[in-house]
């Protein structure tokens, strides 16, 4: 089936991204698709950004820095 004339508008577009990098992850689990706590840093409480763990995503607190990292540059919600 095709839907026609079906316009969808997203909820929210944001390219806004929490200040501060993410920290350097020196070990990896052996998890083959590890579940992922979060994906872009409004997901996160306060200042925590959305980074990638040792084990998936999670929200952690950042190192000082931009804040432009490609898990959380772009962000839309339906």
């Amino acid at each position: 089936r095709r839907l026609t004339g079906v316009i969808i508008y997203p909820k929210y577009f944001s390219l806004a991204v929490k200040p501060g990098n993410c920290p350097v992850v020196t070990i990896v689990c052996r998890m083959l698709d590890p579940p992922d706590k979060c994906e872009y840093d409004q997901q996160c409480q306060g200042t925590k950004k959305c980074c990638e763990g040792f084990c998936g995503k999670d929200c952690v607190l950042p190192e000082k820095g931009n804040g432009l990292t490609t898990s959380s540059l772009f962000s839309l919600q339906f």
